[in-house]
């Protein structure tokens, strides 16, 4: 499953002012809210801290017994206000939760979250919908649930007792649809407002998102082979389809991971029903993620989904026993994506593409690709993965696999990593030292030395060995080499193999081994590699405060190797200042740290003008430059955050002409401005920006998104123009000729941005989007680009059975063709092939035929009049009665005649569509005097006679006017025209 990790902060549930740990990996969507012991703040309780915080800080460091102690305690307090009882109540909740994280045994997991369950579903009994609490804990509630099902389902994977699994698997099923309950409990009450209010909208849009992959979930804990499990995947495919067509999605990223969602459920049911329909459709699903790659230059927003549909389609295929097919792909994505911020596909694509290749017996091969992901992806998941498969593949064949002396050392380290990892700690030993024996030429013991001895120390700690323990750690110690020629990794390695051995109880070791280890210590560490860690691990956990004092005390001792701690230090400043704005509601705080980033600005532009302090070269003067933008940028942001936009804008100004060469910061801060400008309402300066870089950023994705924001100010704006002109119209009033102009001025030119946007890279814009784009053209009757419009979206959707807006769409492009007709009447002839689809969904109801054994009609005078203009013309006369346009359709005058004469007999006395009958009446007899019927003046007559006052209020009188004096002789109101028979057709 995918690590929350890699989900975007927009589709992380949490609502309320905490946030659960985005550094930490694990499967599926585990935490939605508040693994509470994160919260923003001190490692170490101060004095003056709440209790609540205390509680918080005590569970980060492990201590959850405690955490939870502490907050029983302050919930059971004389003086605690019902608002305290409940944050004690679903903060012990919240680490119950994270405990359950941390426990590896799945039975106590399942304890734990069962607690968890209790006090979530306990609390919400006790709160109101309207109390801010009550929507946080319900999403929590409902995450819990999910995570009792995903354990669940690990632990029942290999059970044998069928009376215990049976249980287990009622349990898990019924966590599910409590879950699902609730989130759609969430969504019903965001979605009431999410089209006015954007936090509603994200919120409906992360409760239908996890509503949709609930069946995933569910499908984990059935059994392999089942029906039940089969069935399941095909209706979490089918739930996730109808999620894309709400979302209305365009770049959006929840979008995209409800793609790789579809593609592991219908991966799943086609390994349960070998069936490759399910296949290709899984296929299909990950190719809708990694098409960005294909169309994105800066890939740096979209990184992880695309890999992350790497690796499902990768692992699918293994599964499948396609060796060579995986092979393959992978190699082929690899070659295709190399050259992009995507280092080749996924690391675990490549962890299945070693596998394959070691099932097809090409070690050789495998051991490259496992090395390489082992090296690239050291730490992670995949990373240990990879090194599991060297174990496996050194163990195969009895030692390093062959190759060369360096390449075998690698792939020893990796191996014995491997082997460490998956707990056979006797077996990594082994290889460690096989490496070791193999650390002969100096830059292999600058490389590997001191980090290998370091493994043998942890080895023979977890062995029990401890003074063969203390041995290798102080081996590897002097190994390192000297501060200036290491990297950070490797200091803080060296610190840990100290602090390791200075651990060991029951040690032999005397004074002057100690004495050694301090100067050793002394040796490898001048304390700034750890000072610059401990500061970006700060940020990660979400202490921006203590982070940027961190970053500032750097930035003054460590000299230019850390330059890049002053751009920190805003990125700090800003975080905290948003936090502070946006979680705990501070402005006057959250003020106070946005003003830092504009003085910390001032205050670092003078020391890089200073002469005494000149930049050394090149790289450093970039790297000082590139800080100075951020300071700017940041402080925009600042304003951006407070919703000032002109103030944005004010900061900004100039930024582009300083900073065009900072090229990381240069798309995003476009983005920022443009979207200020639109803001202001001032559109067209925005377009000019957009234009200005467009050289410069070509397939910038924050250069699409720009465009994207612009021709939605534009829609935006024309709406409230749009609904007053037609309130005028429906009063029978003209509307205001200056608001008529700038409510098409809005549209013509937001309709030509969006569609300029939709073509560009890493748009992919639904269809939907792109019917909306049609409709602005149509509004504004650009009849040609909207017709084009409709019929690139008919093509799209022509196989897609989920696409559920074709009737409309299908409308509106006949509308189209037949306005285009006027000027170009060969498009009656593509209205004509479309038309029988557009009556027969609107006009012929469905069911049994009536007793004369046709089809029951439906009346829909619109489209009946539009179809039988497409047959038989068009015919338009102005006020004056003069004719100011008239055609001839294909010239199928018996059709057009056949329904007009339908919807007359449909409208008679209609009080609801007078106008309409009176259309179908002159459409009756326009028909007959195109077929030269002497019958066709009679029609008028008669209608004449009784229904005149109907028809002198008309507003289609003009047109029966005309076509009575033309179906009579000039000068005589009751002479028909004169037909001989051989004049009829």
């Amino acid at each position: 499953m995918i690590p929350r990790a890699l989900f975007p902060a927009s589709l992380r549930p949490s609502t309320s002012p905490l946030e659960s740990n985005a550094r930490r990996p694990r499967a599926g969507i585990r935490s939605l809210g508040l693994a509470l012991a994160i919260l923003a703040g001190s490692t170490v309780a101060r004095a003056g801290e709440s209790d609540y915080t205390f509680a918080i800080g005590l569970a980060k460091r492990g201590y959850f017994d405690l955490g939870e102690q502490v907050l029983k305690d302050m919930a059971a307090k004389p003086n605690a206000t019902p608002a305290d009882k409940v944050l004690a109540r679903l903060g012990q909740a919240g680490i119950m939760r994270q405990a359950a994280e941390k426990e590896l045994d799945d039975k106590k997991k399942v304890d734990k979250l069962r607690e968890a369950v209790k006090i979530y579903g306990d609390t919400i009994k006790g709160l109101e919908a309207a109390n801010p609490q009550y929507w946080s804990a319900v999403f929590e509630y409902a995450d819990c649930l999910q995570f009792i099902a995903q354990t669940i389902a690990e632990q029942i994977k290999d059970m044998t007792d069928k009376s215990q699994k049976k249980s287990l698997q009622s349990e898990g099923l019924q966590a599910l649809d409590n879950a699902g309950k609730q989130l759609d409990a969430i969504a019903d009450h965001f979605e009431k407002d999410r089209t006015t209010n954007p936090d509603s909208e994200n919120q409906w849009k992360k409760a239908k998102y996890y509503r949709a992959i609930n069946y995933y979930f569910q499908a984990q804990v059935y059994d392999r082979g089942s029906l039940e499990r089969e069935n399941t995947l095909k209706r979490g495919a089918e739930a996730i389809d109808n999620l894309l067509w709400d979302l209305d999605a365009e770049t959006d990223p929840v979008a995209f991971y409800a793609l790789i969602y579809k593609g592991k459920c219908l991966g799943e049911r086609s390994l349960e029903n070998s069936s490759k329909d399910d296949l290709r459709g899984a296929k299909t699903s990950f190719e809708g993620v990694t098409v960005l790659a294909e169309q994105e230059a800066n890939l740096d927003h979209f990184q992880n989904l695309v890999e992350g549909a790497y690796d499902e389609y990768a692992k699918l295929l293994l599964e499948w026993k396609d060796y060579v097919g995986c092979d393959q792909f992978v190699k082929e994505m690899r070659k295709k994506f190399g050259k992009r911020p995507v280092q080749g596909p996924g690391w675990e694509a490549e962890c299945s593409q070693a596998d394959a290749l070691h099932q097809l017996g090409k070690d050789e091969e495998a051991l490259t690709v496992a090395k390489r992901v082992s090296e690239e992806a050291k730490g992670t998941t995949a990373g240990k993965h990879a090194n599991e498969i060297l174990a496996k593949l050194v163990k195969a064949s009895g030692g390093a696999g062959g190759g060369s002396s360096e390449a075998s050392l690698g792939v020893l380290i990796s191996a014995a990593r491997g082997l460490f990892d998956a707990g056979k700690y006797d077996e990594a030993l082994t290889v460690y030292q096989q490496a070791a024996v193999k650390i002969e030429k100096p830059d292999d013991q600058k490389t590997h030395g001191g980090a290998t001895w370091n493994a043998i120390g942890k080895c023979f700690v977890r062995l029990g060995r401890q003074q063969e323990a203390g041995i290798a750690f102080l081996e590897g110690a002097a190994l390192y080499p000297e501060p200036k020629d290491r990297l950070v990794e490797n200091s803080l390695a060296a610190n840990d193999s100290l602090g390791a051995f200075a651990k060991l109880t029951g040690s032999e070791f005397d004074k002057a081994k100690a004495k050694e280890a301090h100067e050793l210590a002394a040796k490898v560490s001048t304390g700034a590699d750890f000072a610059y860690s401990t500061a970006k691990d700060q940020m990660s956990d979400g202490r921006f405060a203590e982070a940027y004092e961190s970053f500032k005390k750097l930035d003054t001792t460590a000299g230019t190797k850390f330059d890049n701690s002053r751009f920190y230090m805003a990125t700090a400043a800003f975080d905290e200042g948003q936090r502070l704005l946006t979680k705990e509601k501070n402005e006057a705080k959250a003020n106070e740290w946005f003003a830092k980033i504009a003085s910390d600005a001032k205050e670092y532009a003078d020391a890089i003008n200073d002469p005494k302090n000149p930049a050394a070269d090149t790289t450093v003067a970039d790297s000082r430059k590139q800080t100075q933008a951020a300071f700017v940028f940041f402080d925009a942001k600042g304003h951006a955050v407070k919703k000032e936009a002109a103030k944005v804008v004010e900061t900004l100004k100039g930024f582009f002409d300083t900073y065009a060469d900072q090229e990381q910061l240069v798309p995003s801060a476009l983005l920022l401005e443009t979207t200020a400008l639109c803001d202001l309402g001032k559109m067209d300066d925005a377009e000019q920006l957009v234009t200005s870089l467009l050289p410069k950023l070509g397939n910038s994705t924050d250069l699409t998104k720009a465009l994207g924001a612009i021709g939605e100010a534009h829609r935006t704006a024309a709406k409230p123009l749009g609904e007053a002109i037609k309130a005028a119209r429906e009063k029978k009033a003209e509307p205001d000729p200056k608001q008529v102009a700038e409510w098409k001025d809005h549209l013509g030119k937001g309709a030509d941005i969006l569609s300029q946007w939709s073509k560009r890279p890493g748009a992919n814009p639904t269809a939907v989007r792109l019917m909306q784009i049609g409709e602005m053209y149509q509004d504004t009757e650009q009849w040609e680009k909207a017709a084009d419009v409709y019929a690139d979206v008919l093509q799209r959707t022509k196989d897609d059975t989920r696409f559920d807006k074709r009737d409309a769409l299908m409308l509106r492009y006949g509308q189209t063709l037949i306005a285009l007709a006027r000027t170009k009447p060969e498009k009656y002839a593509v209205a004509e092939a479309i038309y029988p689809e557009i009556y027969d969904t609107n006009c012929v109801q469905p069911g049994k035929p009536g007793p004369d054994g046709k089809k029951q009609l439906k009346v829909v005078p619109s489209i009946m009049l539009d179809y039988a203009t497409v047959l038989g013309g068009a015919l338009e006369v102005d006020k004056d009665g003069k004719v100011v346009h008239q055609d001839d359709g294909v010239k199928k005058y018996d059709k057009a005649l056949e329904l007009y004469g339908i919807l007359a007999t449909k409208l008679t006395n209609s009080s609801k569509f007078p106008d309409e009958w009176i259309e179908a009446k002159c459409g009756i007899a326009w028909m007959m005097y195109k077929q030269k019927s002497s019958e066709a003046s009679t029609i008028l007559t008669n209608f004449d006679r009784t229904n005149r006052a109907l028809i002198d209020v008309s507003p289609v009188r003009a047109k029966f006017d005309y076509l009575k004096k033309l179906l009579f002789v000039p000068g005589s109101s009751d002479k028909k025209i004169e037909i001989k028979k051989s004049d009829k057709k």
